[in-house]
Parts: structure tokens; sequence; C-alpha cells
């Protein structure tokens, strides 16, 4: 193995970027032939790290018809690996901000979170750590796709009403909006923020440095 790749991984481990999702446990049998708990790791891999996309294609070859399938979709994937069954799941945001989940055995595979393979993934997950972690990742996509299709954001909109206190119709984007509705705009804004927040808050659990513009695609 590369140094570069060894360096890649352990700078994701020290970032808190490959974090332990949950785990089973060993049984008797397994520890009488040397084997450790059966575990999910949980992997974050941004865009903006190719050097970590690179050592985990390194790693294991056929991430790269994942990472591949997922270029241009989206601004980073969650991958989570399982030592019982052998395979990967990704989770990402995709188009409007919906959870994407995907399970790479031989092939890349898309899954539902009620199908058969979710709950083969999940079984050793007895505390449903993942589930309640893709809750929040769903979560987070709704608010995040209300937030990009809303006009302007509540900065913004406090500047507009306060450099124009006597205006009582305001164009944003082309469309008119009385004074009205324009506060209760920024007060929906700020609630969507706030909600927001909290979904991130529950992915940050696990991931701390993952950010709000890291996941959010931006697309309408």
């Amino acid at each position: 193995m590369e140094q570069s790749t060894l360096e890649a991984i352990q700078k994701a481990k020290d970032d808190n970027l490959i974090v332990e999702i949950c785990s089973a446990g060993s049984t008797r049998s397994n520890k009488a032939k040397n084997k450790g708990a059966e575990t999910i790791i949980g992997i974050w891999v941004s865009r903006y790290n190719p050097q970590l996309r690179d050592a985990l294609i390194d790693l294991y070859p056929p991430l790269g018809l994942l990472f591949a399938q997922l270029e241009g979709k989206c601004e980073g994937c969650f991958l989570f690996l399982n030592t019982a069954t052998q395979s990967i799941m990704s989770m990402h945001l995709g188009l409007y901000n919906t959870v994407n989940y995907y399970l790479l055995t031989d092939v890349v595979e898309p899954i539902e979170r009620a199908s058969k393979d979710w709950k083969s993934f999940t079984k050793i997950d007895t505390a449903s750590k993942l589930d309640e972690f893709a809750s929040s990742l769903e979560e987070f996509g709704r608010y995040a796709h209300r937030w990009n299709v809303l006009p302007s954001n509540p900065e913004e909109l406090e500047i507009l009403l306060n450099q124009h206190p006597k205006a009582q119709t305001f164009n944003l984007i082309g469309e008119q909006y009385s004074r009205d509705d324009v506060e209760d705009l920024c007060d929906e804004l700020d609630g969507i923020h706030y909600l927001g927040n909290k979904s991130l808050e529950a992915i940050q659990r696990w991931f701390p440095k993952v950010e709000w513009g890291e996941l959010n695609n931006q697309d309408a």
C-alpha cells in the first residue's frame, strides 16, 4: 500500500471523517477465530477531499464504480462499511436534496430503507443508529431544499427592510412581495435554518466537521 494512501486514511481518522457507527460485539465462535467485533464504520467523503476518495479506491477498487456514478450528482457521500456482511452502503443528498441509498457488492444498486437489503445491512445495528442517522439526513435534506427554493435569505431581507422603511412592496426575483410577506418570509427562513441546524447537529454527532454547505446541493 502506498504511503500516500496510509497518510490520507490516517488524516481522515484524525479529522473524525472515519468513525464507528455501531458494534455488535464478538460471538464466542468469532473469538475462537481471533476475529474482532462485527461493526459498521462510517466515512464522510467530500468531493473537496479527492485524496481520501483516491485512498479508498486504492484500498477497495470497486469503490471507483460508486464514485463514478455519483460524480456531479452530490457534494459528497457517507459510506458505511459492514464487516459482518462485507458490503458497503452509500447515502448522499441528490437532486432536490432527497437522500439516495446505494449498496455496493459486486455492482452498485439503489436500495430503499424498507428493503430486505437495508434490513440485512443494519441487522447488527441493534440500537438503530444507522436508521437514526438516515432520518436526520433526510430531515436536513428537506429543510435545505426549502431554504434553496425560497427567495433571498434572512440577512439580505432584513437589510432590504431597513434600507427602505417606508416601502410597502418589494421585488424579489421578479415577483412582488408586500412588506408583511417579506417579514413573514424572514420568519420562515429563520425557522427553516434553525430546524436544519438541529438536523445537522444530529449528523455532526458522528461527523463533527461536516457543514451545511458541504451537504446542501444548492439545487431547487
